[in-house]
């Protein structure tokens, strides 16, 4: 299936949609798109491009914080922990278009133990990786890891990563070392 662009009427509606989620006057069933609707998290919509990308849009105010955490993470991730995270293939105020990643995460010790070592990957960076693991039962969150073709772990949902002192990573690598 060929790659396209966003069209022209797809931005108007997510910018109407992020207007009115703006100024509380949306509906909180999100923009409509002519895409089926695969996943829905508290702030975002997940759609399926249907040619092997997703668009995820903000579907609360923080929706559109979480995308542009993704999107700076991806661009600023040390390769060897970019390879890691599903790769932002372009984004915009509010949203972002991802590879489509299908390989689900098995119950497996040897992915598990895999997934410990992208965790640990990011403290080596300084970086926290939340909502890899649920709170509650401390086992792996199946719907934010994919496996790769290879067997890499590649995390799908990566909105929230803290600097280990707590702080938001917007930016963190540009930061001055030291």
């Amino acid at each position: 299936m060929k790659r396209r662009e966003l069209s022209g009427s797809d931005r108007k509606a997510i910018r109407a949609w992020l207007a009115a989620l703006s100024e509380g006057t949306n509906d909180g069933r999100g923009p409509y798109l002519d895409y089926p609707r695969i996943g829905e998290g508290k702030h975002r919509i997940v759609y399926d491009l249907g040619d092997g990308r997703v668009l995820k849009v903000a579907s609360a105010p923080k929706g559109i914080e979480c995308n542009a955490q993704e999107a700076a993470l991806y661009r600023e991730a040390p390769p060897a922990l970019r390879k890691h995270l599903c790769p932002v293939l372009d984004d915009g105020r509010g949203w972002l278009v991802m590879k489509k990643m299908t390989k689900r995460f098995p119950r497996d010790r040897k992915y598990e133990r895999r997934l410990r070592r992208v965790l640990e990957l990011g403290e080596t960076y300084g970086l926290r990786i939340s909502d890899i693991y649920s709170r509650r039962t401390g086992k792996p969150r199946r719907n934010n890891i994919r496996i790769t073709s290879s067997g890499r772990v590649v995390l799908i949902d990566y909105a929230n990563v803290y600097a280990t002192d707590g702080n938001r990573i917007v930016s963190f690598f540009r930061r001055p070392l030291g």
